[in-house]
């Protein structure tokens, strides 16, 4: 029997992984309705022809390049850029999505070390210094 953690994260990864199936079902409706060979339109948006595959079989998560590309040149009218944010966030591990779009729309990182010097303002010494300092248990 699963415990409830490990349902959350297994509902959230088979979300993306169904959002992608979509996706990518999406794309080769609308690249077969404009006539389109995934060869012709890899060629048009500047990618290859695997790449198109990969998208469309769900192996690759395409680049916002590319969705506005394949949204172009297949007539979509913007259904598939109105879908790039969703293919942004697939890229991010279930449990990390939701910190993803937080650190997007973060201006500062604050932290506060009471016992550690962080980033540029430490010199060679200093890290040396605290990796070999011994503290009791």
């Amino acid at each position: 029997m699963k415990s409830g953690a490990d349902s959350g994260a297994g509902v959230e990864a088979d979300s993306s992984g169904e959002f992608l199936r979509c996706f990518g079902r999406q794309v080769k409706l609308l690249r077969e309705a404009a006539g389109l060979t995934q060869a012709q339109l890899g060629e048009r948006v500047g990618y290859g022809e695997a790449q198109i595959a990969a998208v469309e079989q769900e192996r690759r998560i395409p680049r916002p390049e590319l969705v506005e590309g394949v949204d172009r040149e297949v007539g979509a009218r913007g259904v598939l850029v109105a879908m790039k944010g969703e293919v942004a966030k697939a890229r991010y591990p279930g449990f990390f999505r939701e910190f993803a779009t937080l650190e997007a729309d973060a201006a500062e990182l604050h932290a506060y070390d009471a016992h550690l010097v962080n980033g540029l303002l430490r010199c060679e010494e200093y890290p040396r210094a605290v990796s070999s300092a011994r503290v009791a248990p």
